[in-house]
């Protein structure tokens, strides 16, 4: 009895081990299932139905002409909507290397160069290089035919690759010379329209006319122009007014950084940030260069007793930053006068709706005003009041004549000499009009 019931827990304690070792086991042979799964419940968390998932064993094919890989990240959707379509995961540089593949033909070629051009166009903070090696390429262009592991059916145009959880775009773009869906040949436009298209996803942006990622503000709804319409390349045809403001949102144009106003003997620092474009400075006459980098310049006016504008200016291969700025002292150049009845050379005697601008127009300014009486130019009014901005009212009712009304301004660089021009009062009351000085 003692032997059998060894033997039974000998058998036992067999089965144990037995089944513990083939839990490790499944586990081990299935280790990259959830990476898999996670892809597959991304998309469906996105809003992809399964029919427009295709399982191409390595990837998944969404919507005909957009590539996720099973072995990378991207990101779930966040419950906001605040956010032309963006994809979860962002591009974080915008200096972005394209190469050509050149065993494309001509056509294909020029059409790539162009739609990376009509990119480059978009006023954003983009830059698309064109690079003659793969080595240091973010994007490759090529037939789909170049790729062993993919065919595009011959409805397919093209298909992109939305960016991963790296900051970096899509990497490839595959186009379907065989392509034959469109009722008529295949024209130049179409070709670099879609493209363009495909570009769209590498860098972020989803299907205008689909649910899938976030509405970009300041983007229509529904915008039958897009470029990035899918299901629609026989007809796509360059950026929209919508595309625009969405390629913006995503890439925004380059601005310098630091202060619009230059004291004169001051020195004042200007930064592109979070860009690596490469750039180069330059300034207006009237500032010197004391130091620059490729997104920073240092500059110093050349006169310390000018008083006027000057600018800063960043210069990319496709584009110029320019900032404009304010060198020492506020000056006034012209004063324009009304009077609350429409006229603009004299003021009223009778009442407080005299009302004068200063030009130029300046930031951050308070000026001083005076009257002085014509001919002896005795002062007759002089508050002690700074007035801020451009403009004001006068509130002062002298006797009718011609006056000399004086202006001089302030800012943090200092103040102004007195600026002097003649007005005349007329008694309004009577209709009548200015007259010669």
């Amino acid at each position: 009895m003692k032997k059998l019931f060894k033997k039974l827990f000998l058998l036992n304690l067999l089965l144990l081990i037995f089944i513990g070792c083939s839990k490790d086991d499944l586990l081990t042979e299935n280790e990259s299932i959830p990476e898999i799964d996670s892809v597959f419940e991304t998309l469906k968390a996105w809003g992809f139905s399964d029919h427009e998932i295709e399982d191409m064993g390595t990837y998944y094919l969404v919507d005909k002409d957009i590539v996720f890989y099973k072995n990378k990240k991207y990101h779930k959707p966040e419950n906001s909507n605040t956010k032309q379509r963006e994809h979860p995961n962002s591009v974080t540089i915008n200096s972005i290397q394209v190469f050509i593949n050149p065993g494309m033909n001509q056509a294909w070629r020029n059409a790539s160069v162009d739609a990376i051009n009509r990119w480059n166009n978009a006023s954003s903070g983009l830059l698309l290089n064109i690079t003659t090696t793969t080595a240091n390429a973010h994007i490759e262009i090529m037939y789909d035919s170049q790729d062993p592991a993919l065919t595009l059916a011959a409805n397919v145009f093209g298909m992109g690759e939305f960016p991963a959880t790296n900051g970096l775009p899509g990497t490839r773009i595959w186009i379907n010379p065989d392509f034959n869906a469109c009722s008529g040949a295949i024209t130049q436009n179409m070709r670099i329209s879609n493209v363009q298209h495909e570009l769209g996803h590498n860098l972020g942006l989803t299907h205008t006319n689909q649910t899938f990622g976030s509405l970009i503000p300041g983007t229509p709804s529904t915008d039958a122009q897009s470029v990035m319409n899918g299901g629609q390349a026989c007809t796509i045809n360059n950026f929209s007014t919508g595309d625009f403001s969405a390629v913006a949102f995503l890439f925004p144009p380059l601005t310098p950084t630091g202060s619009s106003l230059v004291c004169n003997t001051s020195t004042a620092v200007y930064t592109i940030e979070n860009s690596n474009i490469p750039l180069t400075w330059t300034t207006s006459s009237n500032l010197q260069i004391l130091s620059s980098s490729n997104n920073s310049i240092t500059v110093k006016p050349v006169n310390s007793s000018f008083n006027g504008s000057g600018f800063v200016q960043a210069n990319s291969p496709t584009q110029n930053i320019r900032k404009d700025v304010w060198i020492g002292k506020a000056v006034v150049d012209y004063i324009e006068f009304g009077n609350g009845i429409g006229e603009t050379d004299y003021f009223c005697s009778s009442h407080y709706g005299n009302t004068y601008d200063i030009f130029p127009r300046l930031s951050g300014t308070t000026h001083q005003i005076r009257l002085r009486r014509w001919p002896s130019l005795s002062i007759v009014y002089s508050p002690s009041t700074n007035y801020s901005g451009n403009s004001g009212t006068l509130n002062y009712t002298p006797s009718p004549g011609w006056y000399v009304f004086g202006i001089r301004r302030t800012n943090p660089c200092g103040t102004s000499e007195w600026f002097e021009t003649e007005v005349e009062f007329v008694d309004c009351s009577n209709n009548e009009g200015g007259g010669e000085f």
